[in-house]
């Protein structure tokens, strides 16, 4: 069988859900993938505070302290592996293509906005020049200076246009608030204009006192953040302002998929007044075509997180086949507009076997 590297249009119809159950040329696509390439610290070893941070040492890697007060965890070995090594990993995996981000943990939303501009344009700039030096094994997911939706919209204009990104990244909160509840409607009309699929990735640069052993902060903490940023997106409306808005969530969805019958019945009882948003956004009938899994209007892609022995973020995305969503509840909980309808706009792609 001949293999060939997905073009940007393929990779975009692959985040709109488009790429049906179907055969397909194609290895699979890795689109969790973070790197820090070398350019960022060796900038950083010359002017970090033109960034507001310090490259602290801490042998055998090294670690970021933000002048605002993030101290962020060492950077682990594979972050800033040789891309040799990288390109010799995806090809043992069987790999065509990574869809590189990076680190979210290193996104700063807490710095000033000046700064933040600059530090997101450094690392998308770095980011993208390795992607064109390796053409057809690389693209970038482009991040932006968050919560500044202004300076969110120059960056992914200039990331999309320019540098050639295949979308864009954000982490599931803003220095602890739930993106439905940031005032980001310039940012996701500006997604859904560019065309740009969003792939939305936990954050929690430091521990919690109760995850901070056994790895519970990859193992629930960022599956709990992911569920908490899903949920604020469908209940503020921002899905329903946005229907053309197409978003990538890492690690299966989080807990949302599980979750989703809690999700409803909370929807029937809350007082959504009361929580900031407007009821009518929540009942808006929707178009059977809205509510086809399989049709063009797929919001929502979960990448899925079967483990391979030396993947980069152990969350795969095979570009051969979906997986239908979980059976729909004929409960009293299942409204129109609930977040179970809703569910049925979102899919998930599971390992190819």
């Amino acid at each position: 069988m001949a293999w060939h590297c997905p073009s940007r249009a393929l990779l975009l119809k692959l985040a709109a859900g488009t790429l049906l159950a179907c055969r397909v040329n194609l290895m699979p696509v890795d689109v969790h993938a973070h790197y820090v390439p070398h350019r960022i610290l060796a900038t950083l070893e010359e002017r970090a505070r033109d960034f507001g941070v310090s490259l602290v040492k801490t042998p055998p890697q090294c670690a970021l302290h933000f002048d605002y007060g993030l101290k962020v965890r060492p950077f682990f070995a594979k972050l800033i592996e040789p891309v040799a090594q990288r390109l010799d990993g995806m090809s043992a995996q069987g790999v065509s293509c990574q869809l590189l981000s990076v680190w979210p943990d290193i996104f700063a939303y807490g710095l000033p906005s000046p700064i933040a501009a600059r530090w997101h344009r450094l690392m998308n700039e770095s980011l993208s020049e390795l992607c064109h030096s390796y053409p057809g094994r690389f693209a970038l997911f482009a991040s932006v200076p968050l919560p500044d939706a202004a300076a969110a919209v120059r960056e992914a204009e200039f990331a999309m246009r320019q540098l050639g990104a295949a979308g864009l990244v954000v982490a599931a909160n803003v220095e602890g608030v739930n993106l439905g509840e940031l005032d980001l409607d310039e940012f996701w009309q500006s997604a859904v204009s560019l065309d740009a699929p969003i792939f939305i990735h936990p954050v929690q640069a430091m521990p919690a006192p109760r995850t901070s052993k056994f790895g519970l902060v990859q193992i629930a903490q960022y599956t709990f953040d992911t569920t908490l940023c899903v949920g604020s997106l469908i209940f503020s409306g921002v899905l329903d302002r946005f229907p053309r808005l197409r978003i990538i969530l890492a690690h299966g969805g989080g807990t949302f998929p599980y979750l989703l019958g809690r999700f409803d019945c909370l929807h029937v009882r809350m007082d959504r007044e009361a929580q900031g948003t407007s009821p009518k956004r929540h009942h808006r009938p929707m178009s059977a075509a809205s509510t086809t899994t399989r049709s063009c209007t797929v919001r929502c892609i979960c990448a899925g997180s079967r483990r391979r022995s030396a993947s980069s973020a152990c969350c795969w995305a095979a570009t051969t086949r979906f997986r239908p969503p979980i059976s729909i509840r004929s409960a009293r909980c299942g409204e129109p507009a609930s977040p179970t309808r809703r569910w049925q706009r979102f899919s998930t792609i599971m390992p190819a076997n």
